[in-house]
């Protein structure tokens, strides 16, 4: 499945959503490196090694490039400040993919993870054409499961202290959508 070009941009109210470039290491640093952040994600190390950022960029150009996912660097309109991440791991051969997003900390509780996913997950449907988008996030992680209800996600399970995250185990509650939910969505003017 054919990716659009890295240079694809979405846009929302409030953000442009673009591929990462080297440029955004630093902010992206900024933004990963607190524990409180990091205990959120499953793939941020802690502590946040220098060049981890500018690594990130270049894997995410990577897979885009070969079709394996896309990463958007979420910036406001005005001031073009990166507020958020967010993106598709996608696997073609059965056309679905992994959602996954952050928010820089100063801006959590402000829509912005809602509103980036939003778009992205829009993205997936309408120009990917995939079949299912699946996410997941920590119990201790409440906003993000807001985050997917409030875009249409459905509560799919659990998984009981499955992922060791900073000498913890943790469970991880899984959640989705089908192709077919989005499109009954979209016709009844339902706001994702």
């Amino acid at each position: 499945m054919p990716l659009p070009s890295i240079d694809t941009r979405l846009t929302t109210p409030r953000l442009t959503l673009r591929a990462p470039t080297d440029s955004d290491a630093a902010r992206i640093h900024e933004c990963c490196a607190p524990r409180d952040m990091a205990r959120m994600m499953l793939r941020v190390p802690h502590p946040y090694p220098a060049g981890a950022a500018l690594e990130f960029v270049r894997g995410a150009r990577s897979r885009w490039e070969k079709g394996e996912g896309c990463t958007f660097m979420c910036e406001e309109h005005e001031g073009g400040r990166v507020v958020a991440c967010a993106g598709l791991e996608v696997t073609p051969e059965h056309q679905h993919a992994e959602l996954g997003y952050w928010v820089a900390m100063e801006c959590w509780g402000e829509g912005y993870a809602t509103e980036a996913s939003r778009a992205v997950v829009a993205f997936g449907f309408e120009q990917l054409g995939l079949r299912r988008i699946h996410a997941g996030h920590y119990a201790h992680n409440p906003a993000s499961g807001r985050v997917l209800a409030k875009i249409g996600f459905r509560h799919e399970g659990l998984r009981p202290r499955h992922i060791r995250r900073l000498d913890e185990f943790v469970d991880l509650v899984l959640m989705g959508m089908l192709r077919e939910d989005w499109d009954a969505a979209r016709q009844e003017g339902r706001d994702h």
